[in-house]
């Protein structure tokens, strides 16, 4: 179980009776749609064995596994959410470097300079 500003995220078993009564992994907007205010849903206060969110503003509950209001009638149901994928960012210039020795890359760097006396004198005077 998890609870974000943006989102909140369990394992569950379906406690309104729309989904199949196996654990599902519900994903969601930590958002009531029901008194529309933000960051406000907790895990299971009343401890219901399949589990559950509640807002803490309204007392609202949903269905962890597929985000129903389980109050009678309701249509409303959490917005599902997903989680932004981490960006990778590869440099090439480092993965080349990586794989290089020490004496490799200080050759290449000697080997930049055309004349090597213009080097020593720039570095040694």
């Amino acid at each position: 179980m998890t609870v974000q500003d943006e989102y909140v995220k369990a394992t569950a078993l379906c406690s309104c009776g729309e989904c199949s009564y196996t654990y599902h992994i519900g994903i969601f907007e930590n958002y009531c749609p029901f008194c529309h205010h933000y960051e406000c849903l907790e895990w299971n206060p009343k401890g219901t064995s399949e589990g559950e969110w509640t807002c803490d503003v309204c007392g609202a509950d949903y269905c962890a596994a597929d985000g129903h209001c389980k109050a009678g009638g309701s249509q409303l149901y959490l917005h599902e959410y997903e989680i932004p994928k981490p960006v990778v960012v590869t440099n090439v210039k480092s993965a080349e470097i990586a794989q290089k020795s020490p004496g490799e890359l200080m050759f290449e760097r000697l080997n930049q300079f055309k004349d090597v006396d213009m080097l020593r004198n720039s570095h040694f005077n």
